[in-house]
């Protein structure tokens, strides 16, 4: 089983425990939360953009991801984001499918390692 510092930037997850006042982990547990609900989301939306051929939208969604992601310690997400906003930019669908099956992937594990955090 992987552990958070397998799949997490640990140094960016103890950057935003600091946030509370005097260890209170109340805006670390939200920001946890929001990045859950909302990458999940993203991710669907940017599968439904890739079987629809829209290239401009799913770079769009995927510079979304990068970013989130990396502002969560998610960095493995957020470089294969990176690679499919890199590949629409470029107009080239080919190839967005493949990174979109491993940032999927990346995902789900980043998602159970913040899940794991919360406990």
């Amino acid at each position: 089983m992987l552990q958070p510092n397998d799949v997490l930037d640990m140094s960016v997850i103890a950057a935003l425990r600091e946030l509370g006042d005097d260890g209170d982990q109340s805006l670390f547990l939200e920001l946890l939360e929001l990045y859950v609900d909302d990458s999940t989301r993203q991710m669907e939306r940017l599968e439904q953009s890739l079987h629809a051929g829209d290239v401009k939208l799913s770079e769009r969604i995927a510079h979304t991801l990068k970013s989130s992601s990396a502002n969560l310690g998610a960095m493995t997400v957020s470089k294969i984001c990176f690679e499919i906003e890199l590949l629409g930019r470029n107009q080239s669908a080919a190839g967005m499918s493949t990174l979109f099956e491993s940032a999927r992937e990346a995902h789900r594990s980043a998602v159970s390692a913040l899940i794991a955090l919360r406990a």
